[in-house]
């Protein structure tokens, strides 16, 4: 019995340092891989667009069209406000026969008691857009009525002050 401890203590367990150095570097390049995956997550993504979008001085001015209150309209944001300080804008688009805006035309707004307009008469612009602002000094609910030119809009716009 005596040889069987002699032998077993001379057995030297033979390891290899390889599926160590292996799984180490297979770790490494994982955790490598996980770091470089978030870094790029993380970074924001460029996406470059080729609209383009023409500035107001670069839109030719319609002027050659005739004024189709048919076809403009009128309309106001918000609708409803508090008297006394809050502000209502009230939007008004002169529209030619086929819906281009017209340039230069005066638009005036009708002269409400207890309503106070930044303005009653505008000119339009390139897109034929011209706006008001308008606040009351005492509630209640009000009927604006747009011209062009002298001649009135068809459509009129409702706005309340509560």
């Amino acid at each position: 019995m005596e040889d069987q401890i002699i032998k077993a203590n001379e057995i030297k367990v033979k390891s290899s340092g390889k599926p160590y150095f292996f799984l180490s570097i297979s770790i490494l390049i994982l955790i490598l891989g996980l770091v470089i995956a978030i870094y790029l997550v993380q970074q924001r993504t460029y996406i470059k667009s080729k609209a383009y979008s023409y500035s107001e001085s670069e839109i030719p001015p319609v002027t050659s069209g005739q004024i189709s209150l048919s076809n403009s309209y009128v309309f106001a944001s918000p609708i409803e406000a508090i008297p006394g300080g809050e502000y209502i804008r009230i939007t008004v688009f002169v529209l030619d026969q086929e819906g281009s805006g017209i340039v230069n035309k005066k638009v005036t707004v009708g002269n409400i008691p207890d309503l106070l307009f930044d303005s009653n008469v505008r000119e339009t612009d390139a897109y034929g857009k011209a706006f008001f602002d308008v606040k009351a000094s005492k509630a209640g609910t009000y009927i604006i009525e747009v011209a062009v030119e002298g001649r009135p809009l068809e459509q009129k716009v409702k706005i309340s002050f509560r």
